[in-house]
């Protein structure tokens, strides 16, 4: 399976060097930025060269004195185009200061499938900047449908590191991918593939790597220790409160102590510590190893190396076809699913194949961890067929193309009632979206809904004026019908003007009533003994004299004569779009 493996993983990468060559833009000099692209009114930019996606960082991380600091929230970057880096030192998109802060880059980053070469991060100390890096330092927002070729990270101080973000704070990112040319090399700290650090509920999902982490001690002249932590994951190096989802590791994760003595220290296929963490639908496939260094703290693991501090963690539905080795061979802290149970957890339904004399856990696990459903299938046994089965299913997932649904929302005459809903789906998902409420109109479809196919669905929701009755009512001070009640209904936003009938003897109180027809209503019009109005009316509004006729029509008629009131109802407009996703 390894063997298939490989050379899948090295044919991949031929394919994705080849295709980055074409519509490439060329390589980033490492220092021209471009943010001519920018308006701080607009919320989508598309972004096709290095000197722009240069000039992103530059505006969310402040570093221009032309520009006011955005940290893009509730706005979308899409990448138009592969992007060339050119193995320049790159600052990452989101440090801790400008507007990003302690949230970072809080838009949605969309590669659309494109890709990102030779990003390249060599950072000998801590700077200003702090200490998260890779493309983004920093994600609050979300980074999706990026493929990495030829990324490499080396950070020799303490410091979160990974070729996508160094540290997710609430944010999300999905279905990107690493190739086998890519590197980590890291010294402390908390680093991994894709991510050096997630949590505050941040995911990681749809995400593959195949490039390698490597993991050591602390490096002499620099703030580290020799007690800094050494913690590395294919995936992610430490996820806390979060949820890792979805993802498939094909890269060696190799971490050393050279000859520190690390407080922390763990290596693992997906997710080296996790904390209170959900670790779920996850494959590895890569070499797991730390075999020059073994303390109480240290824990190595096919898809988890120690469940750390917090109590709570859930490692479910994972498969491991890696080897695992530490140190004198330990089978106490080192597993083939999880290494150090060090709090109570769960690792449920999760399967690996032989490595050595390697358990599910290693046997230190604390009292009340709980091992359910997990099983050691060998290549020779009859339920391998099942296992391979259960992990190409996730691949299968990953794979999946989402298909785009647009809606559009017009008036009968084609004028945009609102506007258009954009949102992705993948084949066989059933989706429902409900139409916008407008006021006075209803929609020929309120809920769009329906089973995604393999194309793009595009649907038009039509709204139509809703009809409205005005009711006048005649009436003498006594209640008594003076005339017979004026009946009408028309479109909504209709305006009409109704002369009140004629009584000999008797005035209105509104000889015109001008209507818009925005809801139901009856409207009473009250006649008096002629003489006995003043002609200052309730309310301040002056009514047409009696008896004059100039301009007037028949009672019941449309006219623009004499003074009126105009009585008016509105309704309040609710606009409500419920979409899926962005």
């Amino acid at each position: 399976m390894k063997k298939i493996t490989a050379i899948l993983l090295a044919v991949t990468t031929v394919i994705m060097l080849s295709v980055f060559t074409v519509g490439t833009s060329a390589a980033w000099d490492g220092t021209t930025i471009d943010t001519s692209w920018y308006n701080p009114n607009d919320t989508t930019f598309t972004l096709t060269t290095p000197e722009q996606l240069a000039g992103l960082a530059a505006i969310v991380n402040g570093t221009l004195s032309s520009i006011t600091p955005d940290d893009f929230s509730g706005k979308t970057i899409l990448l138009g185009a592969d992007i060339d880096l050119g193995g320049k030192n790159w600052m990452p998109i989101g440090t801790t200061t400008g507007a990003s802060g302690t949230n970072g880059f809080m838009g949605i980053f969309d590669g659309q499938g494109h890709y990102i070469k030779n990003l390249t991060i060599d950072m000998a100390s801590r700077d200003p900047y702090g200490i998260r890096y890779g493309l983004f330092g920093v994600l609050g927002g979300t980074v999706k449908n990026i493929n990495f070729v030829s990324a490499s990270i080396v950070t020799k101080d303490a410091c979160y590191s990974g070729v996508v973000a160094g540290y997710i704070g609430g944010g999300t990112v999905a279905r990107c991918t690493i190739d086998a040319t890519s590197t980590v090399e890291c010294y402390t700290s908390a680093n991994g593939m894709i991510a050096g650090r997630v949590e505050k509920g941040g995911t990681i999902d749809s995400c593959v790597n195949a490039g390698t982490i490597y993991g050591y001690g602390a490096l002499e002249g620099t703030s580290a220790t020799p007690t800094s932590n050494v913690i590395i994951g294919g995936i992610v190096g430490l996820s806390d409160s979060s949820v890792v989802k979805n993802c498939i590791n094909y890269g060696n994760v190799i971490a050393l102590a050279k000859n520190m003595t690390p407080t922390n220290s763990g290596a693992a296929g997906i997710s080296a510590f996790v904390k209170t963490a959900e670790i779920i639908n996850c494959v590895n496939y890569g070499d797991i190893s730390f075999t020059d260094y073994l303390h109480s703290n240290t824990g190595t693991g096919g898809i988890v190396g120690k469940l750390h501090s917090s109590a709570g963690s859930v490692i479910s539905n994972c498969y491991n076809f890696g080897n695992i080795t530490s140190k004198d061979n330990d089978t106490t802290q080192t597993g083939l699913v999880g290494g150090l149970g060090q709090v109570i957890g769960t690792i449920q339904n999760c399967w690996s194949v032989p490595s050595g004399n390697l358990e599910i856990i290693g046997s230190a696990m604390v009292s009340g961890f709980e091992v359910k459903d997990c099983k050691i299938v060998a290549q020779t046994d009859a339920e391998y067929a099942a296992m391979e089965s259960a992990a190409s299913a996730i691949a299968d997932k990953i794979n999946e193309v989402s298909v785009l649904l647009t809606i559009h929302y017009v008036f009968e005459n084609g004028e945009k009632a609102a506007d258009d809903h954009y949102s992705e789906w993948y084949e066989g998902e059933e989706y429902s979206v409900e139409s916008p409420l407008i006021s006075g109109y209803s929609a020929d479809q309120e809920t769009v809904s329906g089973k995604m196919g393999n194309t793009p669905v595009e649907v038009t929701v039509t709204y139509k004026a809703k009809e409205f009755t005005v009711t006048i009512e005649y009436v003498f001070e006594d209640g008594s019908q003076a005339a017979e009640p004026y009946v009408d209904t028309k479109p909504y936003g209709t305006e009409y003007s109704v002369e009140s009938p004629v009584i000999e003897g008797y005035e209105p109180n509104y000889p015109v009533v001008n209507v818009k027809f925005e809801l139901d209503r009856t409207i009473t019009v009250k006649y008096t003994p002629t003489g006995t109005q003043s002609e200052t009316q309730k309310g301040g509004e002056t009514t047409a004299t009696p008896g004059t006729t100039e301009g007037k029509k028949e009672s019941g008629c449309k006219s623009a004569a004499g003074s009126s009131i105009i009585l008016l109802a509105v309704l309040g407009t609710a606009l409500v779009a419920k979409k899926r996703r962005s």
